[in-house]
């Protein structure tokens, strides 16, 4: 008897053993391969979200909000940049104009761009593009502290984010030229601290003189927090390039850095000594390997993941195609406890079956498990002249949206996932 029990302990945790091991092989490689080929129409707000929430932000003569509005999470602030404006603090749960965070200007303090802001969440510092081969930095509450310098070798279109509070990491981009560097850590002083190894940009478009044209793709459309993809045709028949722009390649979860190469279908933790293999995400046919990425023909049918976020359940991807000539952006979402994948276009956005409300399209950063994103007044409204029936069902603080004016700042819309 006691003989069957061992045995019976013995299997039992063997097949504990295998089902561990199956679980964890099927969350080291996820297969997007047939997912890929038939993408849904939409995805809906109740599989992902727990709750959605509308925050008006402030409209005073000194909070006006461009165009294309970007924004990144503080703490409890919120701090918007866009278009020819300089970047606007807001409280991130009652919309309330904070201040103003530097200026857009050529001064010693000021930045070229508000849209391209970044956060240092470990150390509170955020960071602005300057003029120069620099970061202008400030803190949360709007004060200036100081130039961020950055390595020579890290390119003009390079991607970065922080290790820890005192240290930087930069993807090596180039928009015409070739980079020495695949990636590089850096203190604050700019000092190099590591090379990181990788499969750089060695080839060269030579001038603008040899550009016939340029295609950019930014902001929420392909699902990017900051930067975008920018397509080059040369003059010379055929020869093309597609330029990862400042893109943010890297994301933060659970304590650690994780990173993403466009061309490479394995997502890397990223520590100071140096690179170690995660999850693969195997798009089998449809991946484009790092020598067919300046092919028209490949581009057609081949794609890579430009970006990944991570949450205590999902891990979501954005991945595009070149099928003609303009660019087509798509979702995936994993969810680590079902071991499904879901895939649908990016401009679909979610379908809120919570609410029964607008879609919505949050970019794919995680602050504090929530993603975020914007509505403009002008599609609040119209869409509550179109759609009474289902206006009148509305909560109520959802309702009130109704009372904007179309020349009100944008309502910023704070999705939380479910955990």
């Amino acid at each position: 008897m006691k003989m069957m029990k061992c045995i019976s302990l013995v299997c039992l945790g063997t097949l504990l053993w295998a089902c561990g091991e199956k679980q964890a092989r099927q969350e080291k490689v996820i297969l997007l391969e047939e997912k890929i080929a038939a993408p849904q129409e939409e995805l809906k707000t109740s599989g992902y979200f727990a709750s959605i929430a509308y925050v008006p932000l402030e409209t005073t003569d000194s909070s006006l909000i461009g165009n294309r509005p970007m924004a990144v999470v503080g703490g409890d602030k919120v701090y918007v940049g866009s278009s020819k404006n300089a970047c606007l603090a807001f409280d991130l749960k009652t919309g309330k104009f904070i201040g103003c965070v530097g200026s857009l200007d050529k001064g010693p303090q000021g930045y070229r761009s508000s849209t391209e802001v970044w956060v240092n969440p470990e150390s509170g510092v955020l960071y602005f593009p300057g003029w120069k081969k620099e970061f202008i930095k400030y803190s949360r509450e709007g004060e200036f502290l100081g130039v961020q310098k950055l390595p020579e070798n890290a390119g003009d279109a390079a991607s970065f984010t922080y290790l820890n509070g005192n240290i930087l990491v930069a993807r090596c981009e180039s928009f015409m030229g070739k980079v020495s560097d695949y990636m590089l850590s850096f203190d604050d002083k700019g000092k190099v601290l590591k090379s990181y190894p990788g499969v750089s940009r060695t080839d060269s478009l030579g001038g603008v003189s040899d550009i016939a044209s340029i295609s950019f793709y930014g902001g929420s459309a392909v699902g990017l927090s900051r930067g975008g993809v920018a397509l080059l045709k040369t003059k010379e028949a055929g020869k093309e390039r597609v330029v990862m722009m400042s893109q943010p390649v890297f994301c933060h979860w659970n304590g650690k850095t994780y990173y993403k190469d466009s061309y490479n279908d394995t997502v890397f933790t990223l520590t100071e000594q140096g690179m170690l293999p995660g999850r693969v995400l195997d798009m089998g046919k449809y991946r484009l390997a790092q020598e067919e990425r300046d092919s028209r023909e490949a581009r057609k049918e081949k794609g890579n993941i430009n970006q990944i976020m991570e949450s205590d359940r999902f891990l979501m991807f954005s991945y595009f195609f070149y099928p003609e000539e303009e660019m087509q952006a798509y979702r995936g979402i994993f969810d680590k406890n079902t071991g499904e994948t879901e895939t649908a276009p990016f401009e679909n956005g979610f379908t809120d079956d919570l609410n029964g409300f607008m879609n919505i399209h949050p970019v794919m950063e995680n602050w504090d498990n929530c993603l975020i994103s914007f509505l403009q007044p002008i599609d609040i409204l119209t869409w509550f002249e179109e759609h009474p029936e289902e206006a009148s069902r509305l909560k109520p603080e959802i309702s009130r949206l109704k009372d904007l004016k179309e020349d009100d700042n944008p309502v910023l819309v704070v999705a939380r996932l479910k955990k």
